[in-house]
């Protein structure tokens, strides 16, 4: 992510506490056996989400795009070249 969206020192040490205290919380939410699935889903998205929006305040407007791609080609499975993976040969 760093060399990919070129980010400055300063972003650097800004986002790395972001990603840690979400590893953490993550962490947590998985290991509570209080919470239901439907739960701890609810809990991972907000994680999620309020990352994102402290991503996004550090990040540069052509920073965030290019994160919004990498992070959409990662959900669906693309390849770097934008395409889906090529399928097995059949037969």
């Amino acid at each position: 992510m760093t060399k990919k969206l070129n980010l400055s020192q300063d972003q650097q040490n800004q986002l790395k506490p972001i990603f840690q205290a979400q590893h953490q919380q993550a962490k947590a939410i998985h290991d509570d056996a209080s919470l239901t699935q439907d739960q701890k889903k609810e809990k991972f998205q907000a994680l999620r989400q309020d990352t994102m929006a402290k991503v996004n305040g550090i990040l540069t407007p052509e920073q965030q795009q290019q994160w919004q791609a990498m992070r959409a080609k990662r959900q669906h499975g693309t390849n770097g070249d934008n395409q889906p993976p090529a399928a097995a040969p059949q037969g």
